[in-house]
């Protein structure tokens, strides 16, 4: 009797790929993490009927990476007939982009750009009225800096008033975010506060009475695509690629 063949491992797709950082021991007990940066851009028809499929073709046809002599890792679709490029270097995805503006046809019929990686975001609720920007910053360095780390990995990014306090929106250093998203609560003075992440400009809120999952954004048409989630958002992208 011929034994059933084993499941082949499934195979890391793009977004998973996002989603893994890379960490590298410094000392015993402690890691850093290495944010590997990805040479993306995008590529978007500026017809309404063209769909992804028919941009790759277009885009491969005109351009020869072998002759051109341009790495790329790999092509993947996203909405509205864009495709995401991602080449092996910097210099490969400047290359790519510069011989794409040299295509008439491509320049006239698409739209090629670097989305801008941006650094990913809590939300601090019901904050006290009392305690300033500054005071928040530095309670946030004393927590979760490291050595080596100043002030500057921690930036606010916009506040609103709530009906308890304050809402602060705070952008953090990458490589401290999983250190952050590790405790429940924030202490801030002798207080502590509730925070989420921000993801795609939305806020995962807990309502404090039914704790029932809900939302809040502020508006905000264009897409993104989050680092950390690996999806596609529509309103101001908080983890990722703004595009």
């Amino acid at each position: 009797m011929i034994p059933p063949k084993a499941n082949p491992p499934p195979s890391t797709s793009y977004a998973d790929s996002l989603k893994k950082p890379t960490t590298t021991e410094r000392s015993k007990g402690t890691t850093k993490t290495k944010i590997i940066k990805k040479h993306v851009t995008t590529v978007k028809p500026k017809a309404e009927n063209c769909s992804s499929i028919d941009t790759r073709k277009t885009v491969q046809a005109k351009l020869d990476i072998r002759t051109l002599k341009i790495g790329v890792k790999q092509v993947r679709n996203i909405r509205n007939g864009g495709i995401i490029i991602e080449t092996e270097t910097e210099t490969d995805l400047d290359k790519l982009i510069q011989e794409f503006k040299l295509q008439d046809d491509l320049a006239k019929n698409f739209d090629i750009l670097k989305p801008d990686l941006k650094k990913p975001q809590i939300i601090c609720f019901d904050v006290s009225q009392d305690t300033s920007g500054e005071k928040l910053l530095e309670d946030l360095h004393s927590q979760f800096s490291e050595v080596g780390h100043g002030k500057e990995d921690f930036h606010i990014e916009h506040h609103f008033n709530s009906k308890r306090g304050v809402n602060w929106i705070v952008e953090i250093n990458p490589c401290l975010f999983k250190k952050v998203m590790a405790v429940k609560r924030i202490a801030l003075g002798w207080g502590e506060v509730i925070k989420q992440p921000m993801c795609g400009g939305v806020a995962l809120m807990f309502a404090r009475a039914a704790r029932v999952q809900g939302a809040w954004a502020w508006g905000c048409d264009r897409l993104g695509l989050g680092l950390l989630c690996s999806t596609t958002h529509q309103l101001t992208d908080g983890f990722g690629l703004a595009f």
